[in-house]
């Protein structure tokens, strides 16, 4: 009975990497926009990690203070990636608590080895 239920859990896991890898897939063509500094930068990340956009203000440009904009594209950029990281957590964990929750609840005993 043991192995039977070990077995389960492998078949459950395998299930999970594989809807994970549905939503990854599914998430790649979604976009996330996000804008930092009061807007002066607006930047649209992919699903799958790249930035496909950024667009910069006059009013940011017009500042000429390089490192203040290095500063902020760089706090955009992550922050679009968080946002983009988040989405995948959100509806992965789901998924991975209904079926890991069965591996959480095997003891020592249940694994057949």
């Amino acid at each position: 009975m043991k192995t039977e239920q070990f077995k389960k859990v492998l078949d459950d896991l395998q299930g999970v990497f594989s809807e994970i890898s549905k939503v990854k897939d599914e998430l790649s063509s979604e976009e996330f926009p996000v804008s930092a500094a009061a807007g002066m930068v607006n930047i649209i990340a992919t699903g799958d990690r790249n930035i496909k956009k950024i667009q910069i203000s006059d009013e940011l440009w017009n500042t000429k203070d390089r490192k203040m904009i290095e500063d902020t594209l760089v706090a955009a950029i992550n922050y679009a990636l968080l946002k983009v990281d988040e989405s995948l957590a959100e509806r992965t964990k789901d998924k991975m608590q209904n079926s890991l929750g069965d591996i959480f609840n095997l003891g020592p005993d249940d694994i057949p080895l």
